[in-house]
């Protein structure tokens, strides 16, 4: 889906949040202890071929809990600006994501995306719905 096919023009006002400056430490990126794990999708990404990926799962909690927040507070979407790697990387570990605009420079290259959040959910592998439950239940006391 082109981000020009993006359904911007029929959000509804009110149901959308913003996701904004989700930062991890550089001391808690790319440690080397992470790359002892890895994930191995059934999805067939192209280009992608059999690549196993490194999993960050800083970067997929953070992930998830802005998604659980969506969720919480009913929204439809989450716009955020992400780096097009990571946008990349989400999308592949079933994080429902649609480009929305051309990348531009701001403090690196960064695109605007909007995450669905009840799609993404639907998405998941188990062991990755597994870690969101589990994230969600110490969110929300549930």
């Amino acid at each position: 889906l082109a981000f020009q096919d993006a359904p911007i023009s029929h959000l509804r006002q009110g149901r959308t949040g913003e996701v904004s400056r989700m930062a991890i430490l550089p001391s808690f990126r790319r440690r080397a202890s992470d790359k002892n794990y890895t994930y191995e999708t059934d999805r067939k990404i192209p280009g992608a071929g059999e690549k196993r990926s490194p999993i960050n799962y800083m970067s997929m909690s953070l992930t998830f809990t802005a998604i659980i927040l969506l969720m919480e507070q009913r929204l439809d979407y989450g716009a955020a600006l992400m780096e097009p790697g990571l946008a990349r990387l989400l999308i592949r570990f079933g994080v429902d994501l649609k480009q929305i605009g051309e990348p531009i420079d701001y403090y690196g290259l960064r695109a605007p995306y909007l995450i669905f959040p009840d799609t993404t959910y639907q998405n998941l592998s188990a062991d990755y719905k597994a870690l969101f439950d589990i994230i969600k239940r110490e969110l929300t006391n549930t």
